[in-house]
């Protein structure tokens, strides 16, 4: 699982440098995502999501399974985290992500 992650920065950078590349190429695929979770929050429609911010003003936002609130109760800003979901759209500022799961450092495989 850990080979198979992508750091957050390196994934986000992908869309500025080709927006309509990196869509095509990450675009209905599972993806793992590497970083550090900047904040933990609900969508409009109730729904939970964290945020990763690999730089300043670059996001990759993930909506949640409903099914993940146990574990997101276990976490904080700051965590190193991995997150498993698909692309819903790409941005230059902020990258969306939908049917999201996490996984914590301790239940990284060795």
């Amino acid at each position: 699982l850990l080979d198979a992650a992508i750091d957050a920065g390196a994934f986000h950078k992908e869309f500025q440098d080709n927006l309509f590349a990196a869509e095509e190429k990450y675009f209905g695929k599972e993806i793992i995502i590497k970083g550090a979770l900047d904040s933990i929050g609900r969508t409009i429609d109730g729904k939970p999501e964290l945020t990763l911010s690999p730089q300043r003003f670059k996001q990759i936002q993930c909506t949640m399974l409903p099914q993940e609130t146990s574990t997101i109760a276990k976490i904080k800003k700051g965590d190193d985290i991995l997150v498993i979901g698909k692309l819903k759209k790409g941005g230059e500022a902020i990258v969306y992500m939908n049917d999201c799961v996490v996984m914590m450092p301790e239940r990284w495989p060795n």
